[in-house]
């Protein structure tokens, strides 16, 4: 079992460094805004948000990280 998760997080590791390293600035947003949906719909079922609750909490959650990002001056 701890085999498995040690593999697990070099994996993610190694695809995290190369993404900040090898990725454009546009495809590293992506990545990262995919990261904050995929995040945000876990979080979404830990506090308990079922169907259209959830739905909403994530598109609120994307929304506000495009903002951020347009804030930012970085899309």
């Amino acid at each position: 079992m701890l085999r498995q998760r040690v593999a697990t997080a070099l994996v993610l590791v190694s695809a995290l460094l190369s993404a900040i390293f090898l990725l454009p600035q546009n495809a590293w947003l992506l990545f990262v805004g995919v990261l904050v949906v995929v995040a945000t719909t876990e979080w979404s079922g830990l506090i308990g948000l079922l169907g259209v609750a959830r739905l909403i909490y994530c598109a609120v959650t994307a929304g506000f990280f495009l903002a951020a990002c347009l804030a930012g001056g970085l899309a």
